[in-house]
């Protein structure tokens, strides 16, 4: 599929310039439901890849199980793969003393 945004064209330069993925065709974009990674799994699938988000509630902020399952309800409702997972981080820093 060609993209049909000046946006989708500087990406594709950009990845061919740097060569970023290689001969990869999937990949795994870290979802946090926001408008900068929403954007970027829409362009690399206007680009033809195979996108699977990546979503982790690091259990900081009540709202982090509803953003999950709102993640996994958007990568569902576009056809992408989805992978989310939950971590109390807050727990892990206080056990590690970060």
């Amino acid at each position: 599929m060609k993209p049909e945004s000046q946006m989708g064209e500087r990406l594709r330069s950009h990845l061919s310039d740097s060569n970023l993925f290689g001969s990869a065709r999937r990949v795994l974009v870290g979802y946090s439901g926001g408008a900068d990674s929403t954007c970027l799994m829409v362009l690399l699938q206007e680009l033809g890849f195979e996108v699977v988000g990546a979503h982790l509630n690091h259990g900081l902020r009540p709202e982090g199980e509803q953003e999950r399952d709102l993640c996994a309800s958007a990568c569902e409702k576009w056809g992408v793969s989805c992978l989310v997972a939950d971590a109390k981080v807050g727990d892990i820093a206080k056990d590690l003393k970060l």
